[in-house]
């Protein structure tokens, strides 16, 4: 049985066995396989199943591009992902011809990682194959979704399964700079039609607030009132109903890491 995307899957474990696994078979084709994994790694928010099918296909190409060498498998964390490599110098002398036979096996581990809400990048021809693996970690990001309708909360928890964040849902906004105080949310995500407490006043208590002032704030609303909510100090504003793509492209871009200065 499959494990959810919720559940944890150890990367260094499922590394391991995989190399076990295809090891008789870089053995037929005179390969050694040489591993490095830089620091302990985290765990991963990825099907364990998948991860294994991935490294698989990446590693039988590597050992059929790499008769008689070497095939180099490295793995190491990243600020919210795992990087792993598997690269090697081709040997085989029929570029075109091992092309066609990678094919199927590349697009399967394009299409899981793409599943896995990772990203492949690959690098093959005759003098190199390199494929380069992003999984996100099972370390989440705290979101602080301040809602009363609790139909909105659910959303938007299945909305962010699977990927580098974690809801924390309140639909009492009294609560938010205590759940704030507690979970050091990334971002707060905030409606403005509640009736116990308007939420442009919520908003302008988390502005002054010194737990919260500096934390992104997402007004998430039916109401258009986007001008509004930017001027009262909101980082971003996204409509209601809202989508899943729009709500974590929302999330990504106040997340996002700041470009690095050119000099």
């Amino acid at each position: 049985e499959e494990a959810s995307p919720e559940e944890p899957t150890d990367a260094e474990q499922t590394l391991s066995a995989v190399l076990d696994l295809v090891q008789p078979l870089a053995a037929r084709h005179r390969v050694s396989l040489k591993t490095e994994i830089t620091n302990a790694l985290p765990n991963l928010v990825v099907h364990p199943v998948a991860l294994r099918q991935i490294l698989i296909n990446l590693l039988s190409v590597a050992i059929h591009r790499a008769a008689g060498d070497q095939v180099c498998i490295s793995a190491r964390p990243l600020r919210w992902e795992v990087e792993m490599r598997v690269c090697c110098t081709p040997t085989s002398s029929d570029h075109r011809s091992a092309l066609e036979g990678e094919g199927a096996s590349l697009n399967m581990a394009h299409r899981l990682v793409e599943l896995c809400g990772g990203k492949l990048s690959l690098v093959t021809d005759e003098e190199a194959f390199d494929a380069s693996l992003l999984l996100p970690a099972l370390e989440r990001l705290p979101v602080l979704v301040i809602d009363d309708n609790s139909d909105t909360l659910q959303l938007l928890q299945r909305y962010v399964s699977g990927t580098r964040y974690r809801i924390v849902g309140t639909q009492d906004p009294e609560q938010a700079l205590e759940l704030a105080e507690e979970f050091s949310p990334r971002v707060i995500v905030l409606d403005v039609m509640m009736p116990r407490l308007d939420g442009w006043e919520v908003l302008g208590r988390l502005r002054q607030h010194p737990l919260t002032c500096e934390v992104p704030i997402v007004v998430c609303t039916i109401l258009a009132q986007e001008e509004l909510a930017l001027s009262l100090g909101a980082s971003a504003f996204v409509r209601k109903p809202v989508t899943r793509q729009a709500f974590l492209t929302a999330l990504g871009h106040q997340i996002a890491p700041p470009e690095p200065e050119h000099r």
